[in-house]
């Protein structure tokens, strides 16, 4: 029986194989793929001559069989399908002709038909059911077929790695699945940290050194935590409170402790001096060595008697004007208008006196 001239063509098939290759790798392909239809199965020989060397993106088309030669699958599906059809027409013929048996069709006549028919008839409603979903999609494909073209030499460079990922991801995706909910449920928390998670990367970068070394210590204590943990529910403990109330220090001299809210309320109230009034209790915390149990209140408490001074001293108050000094009222005797600058500028100076006279050196 003479060999077939002919193969069916699938051209949505060929374009999305061909969507990542150069037009030299795709005139080399279909090359491939008809001398496959008319020689059957490639040798590496034939497929290096045909591209002009070796091309590692053909050979990804091509699969290999026991025998060491090179097919394309879609091509062998291909083939196998129109010699099915060609010997199912030839059975129809001979068995019958004008409604009239004639006879049987050889084991011979028909060997691909009798091996091939269930395998076929299993796939032909699978078939039928994507076949629309397919025209829909092939317009779509054309449009994309540009810039795909544009990211095929990226794609082909990464393949290597992704291969060589692949038997991980196989592992740990059993592990992803379940925390896929987890993850879900904390997208919203993480966004809302990341700007907090950017401020202290840098800090986190300076202590890393130290979470390495304490790194071993942390697994050998590790077997004790799981076994305490069944009890931490037993140990009420607010941590987005304690969070709040923490503490940090601030201040020319590292004393005064305020909480990252009164520190942001201090800037909100105060844009333009807030660190130095900061400084102001900083420094005269030093010179008096006084104690407060909050420092955020006494900084407005000192800004509420300064805003009463300067009230005062600008109703008139025989003569006086009631300045705030740690604070204390004192009274002082003026001939002008009050000057906030020059106010400011002496109470540093005053507390610059008071820490030589305390802290400097004794000649």
């Amino acid at each position: 029986m003479a060999k077939d001239p002919a193969v069916l063509f699938y051209t949505s098939d060929f374009i999305a194989d061909t969507l990542f290759l150069t037009n030299e790798q795709t005139g080399a392909f279909i090359i491939l793929l008809c001398l496959q239809h008319t020689s059957g199965h490639l040798t590496k020989e034939k497929i290096d001559s045909v591209c002009k060397g070796h091309d590692e993106v053909i050979y990804q088309l091509m699969e290999e069989d026991e025998n060491g030669l090179y097919y394309n699958e879609r091509m062998e599906e291909a083939i196998l399908n129109r010699q099915k059809y060609c010997d199912s027409r030839r059975k129809n013929y001979y068995g019958r002709i004008g409604g009239t048996k004639v006879r049987k069709l050889t084991e011979n006549e028909a060997p691909i038909v009798t091996a091939k028919e269930p395998a076929v008839a299993e796939v032909a409603p699978v078939v039928a059911e994507v076949a629309p979903a397919i025209k829909e999609v092939t317009p779509v494909i054309k449009e994309v077929a540009p810039a795909i073209k544009e990211v095929a030499p990226v794609i082909t460079e990464v393949v290597p790695a992704i291969k060589e990922v692949a038997p991980v991801i196989t592992e740990v995706a059993p592990a992803m699945a379940e925390v896929t909910p987890v993850i879900t449920e904390a997208v919203p928390v993480i966004k809302e940290v990341t700007p907090v998670i950017t401020e202290v990367a840098p800090a986190i970068k300076e202590v890393a050194p130290v979470i390495k070394e304490v790194t071993p210590v942390i697994k050998e204590v590790a077997p004790v935590i799981k076994e305490v943990a069944p009890y931490e529910e037993a140990i009420p403990m607010s941590w987005e409170k304690k969070a709040k109330e923490r503490k940090t220090a601030y201040g020319a001299n590292k004393n005064v402790l305020l909480t990252q809210e009164e520190y942001e309320e201090l800037k909100k109230r105060f844009p333009f001096d807030y660190e130095s009034r900061i400084d102001d209790l900083s420094y005269y915390i030093v010179s008096k060595g006084d104690k407060y149990k909050s420092h955020y209140f006494t900084i407005l408490s000192w800004s509420r008697n300064a805003e009463k001074a300067s009230q005062s001293s600008s109703y008139g108050n025989g003569g006086k004007v009631v300045r705030a000094n740690g604070g204390k009222v004192v009274h002082q005797e003026i001939t002008s208008t009050f000057d906030e600058d020059e106010f400011f500028m002496e109470a540093l100076e005053r507390t610059n006196r008071e820490l030589k006279s305390k802290y400097g050196k004794k000649e």
